[in-house]
């Protein structure tokens, strides 16, 4: 590799020993890989790997979209810095760009979904959201784009691949007598709901209230077995925003604990004000 890169013109540098810090970028796309991809399934052999390695390279590249990105795709992030004039540089193969479509399917009646959107229409409206709207949760951003872009599917449409991440999350505690056996003993149920399907991610009873423990254990069992969403609802508790005066304005620029974790992992962090906006409850 020295050889080459000398032949080439390109200059070799090391990072320190122990400091994957330095190679930030590297590290971030591993992970990625290793939670949207191969830790959420098996190959049997060496060529059912590489095929399906091509299909997730084409999603990676052309059709998954980051906030880091402001909504972008690595594509669209390329394209951007291109000289003008000079045709865009591929980042796979053009038989990797363009495999067999998959036909959404209704999980229940196993036929296509009538909720499907095209692929067209998908793309403006999220060209419509990183360009004109960007900052509105989904629901709202969704209300405007039917109102004055034209939008005629809802919401929620199905992916492209069963296994979907979800969009958005929403986590909420509950304290209640829960079990019937011991009515006199409360318990905190602790809830992650999917906004788009409703389907319930995950549940807890936590005997010491909604802790910074259990929110985070929580949290973490749904992100490792789904992958990252791009925005999580929440209520204005201590473990979610820190508020200065009761009842006051939330400070922002004083992060919680739970608040570092979503800035590093590039999750947008939305505030409910009422029980209409935690679908938990």
């Amino acid at each position: 590799m020295a050889l080459r890169s000398g032949l080439l013109g390109i200059r070799h540098r090391y990072i320190r020993p122990r400091r994957p810090q330095q190679n930030g970028k590297v590290e971030r796309s591993h992970r990625i890989d290793q939670e949207e991809f191969w830790g959420r399934q098996r190959f049997p052999d060496f060529e059912a790997a590489a095929a399906a390695l091509r299909g997730w390279e084409t999603r990676y590249n052309y059709e998954r979209f980051s906030l880091a990105l402001q909504g972008r795709t690595a594509a669209e992030k390329l394209a951007a810095h291109q000289p003008p004039g000079k045709p865009p540089r591929p980042l796979v193969s053009a038989r990797a760009r363009h495999p067999k479509p998959a036909v959404n399917l209704d999980r229940t009646q196993q036929v296509p979904s009538p909720k499907r959107a095209p692929v067209a229409d998908v793309q403006r409206l999220l060209a419509l959201y990183r360009d004109r709207d960007q900052g509105f949760n989904v629901r709202h951003f969704h209300s405007l784009a039917r109102r004055q872009h034209g939008v005629r599917f809802g919401h929620a449409f199905p992916s492209r691949r069963p296994g979907r991440v979800p969009a958005a999350l929403h986590l909420d505690g509950s304290r209640h007598r829960w079990l019937t056996r011991v009515p006199d003993h409360g318990l905190t149920l602790i809830a992650v709901v999917d906004d788009a399907t409703k389907r319930l991610l995950c549940a807890a009873l936590r005997d010491r209230g909604e802790s910074v423990v259990a929110i985070m254990t929580a949290l973490r069992a749904v992100l490792a077995r789904h992958g990252l969403p791009m925005a999580l609802y929440t209520d204005r508790a201590h473990w979610a925003v820190h508020t200065p005066v009761a009842g006051g304005a939330p400070d922002r620029r004083r992060l919680t604990q739970l608040g570092r974790a979503l800035a590093r992992l590039g999750i947008e962090p939305i505030l409910g004000y009422s029980p209409a906006t935690r679908r938990p409850q």
